[in-house]
């Protein structure tokens, strides 16, 4: 439940950062869903907020600007299961983990 929730919260993060069509197909799995579309936005966020830290903007809105004293740890939570979906043997796990923390 815990998964599902941080990842909801990353989809609402990263929708209207990115504004990627994620109008859902009702015939489409939710986990092909999370696989194709979610989890994508998971390490485009990932970057942006290797690039940009804590003055990380959304929408010309700061992600961190202390309305939610939870939000690290709730985007924490959602990007470690983006890193967990990346196999071991991706050229890119090193440098993504190094990001991550």
């Amino acid at each position: 439940m815990t998964k599902t929730l941080a990842l909801l919260l990353l989809s609402a993060l990263t929708v209207s950062a990115q504004r990627p069509s994620v109008a859902r197909d009702r015939s489409m799995p939710f986990n092909a869903v999370v696989q194709q579309r979610i989890l994508p936005q998971a390490g485009a966020l990932l970057q942006q907020l290797v690039k940009d830290k804590r003055a990380l903007t959304i929408d010309d809105t700061q992600v961190f600007n202390g309305s939610d004293k939870f939000l690290p740890g709730k985007i924490a939570i959602a990007l470690v299961e983006y890193l967990v979906t990346v196999p071991k043997d991706d050229p890119r796990l090193p440098k993504l983990l190094k990001d991550f923390r």
